[in-house]
């Protein structure tokens, strides 16, 4: 019986240090972003269609025209979304967006 429970508490003792040790790597560990896709914006669709072709670098003009809109229409939808974002310009949206992990899409095309 006291073989046992020496057995026991030898066990207990070693999964305390296994346990302190992955504790001490979880601390060494980078932080890694809780999510794996960025927060919902509080934007429209057009607005995040509009969004995602700034975030590209594309001209108003070649926004409208790969969207079909008018230019002033993505102009509207551009001031909308830097209102809605507390942002000035379209330098820090991009930046804005890469920051907070909606980052350049592939093309697909």
């Amino acid at each position: 019986m006291k073989e046992l429970l020496a057995k026991i508490e030898r066990q207990l003792a070693r999964l305390e240090k296994i346990q302190s040790e992955m504790q001490r790597l979880a601390e060494q560990m980078p932080l890694q972003e809780a999510q794996s896709e960025p927060s919902p914006l509080p934007l429209t669709p057009a607005e995040m269609r509009v969004f995602r072709e700034v975030v590209q670098g594309w001209t108003n003009k070649q926004i409208s025209d790969h969207l079909y809109v008018s230019p002033r229409t993505v102009q509207t939808h551009l001031s909308s979304i830097l209102n809605k974002l507390n942002l000035e310009n379209r330098s820090q949206l991009v930046r804005f967006a890469y920051e907070n992990g909606y980052e350049k899409p592939m093309d697909l095309s």
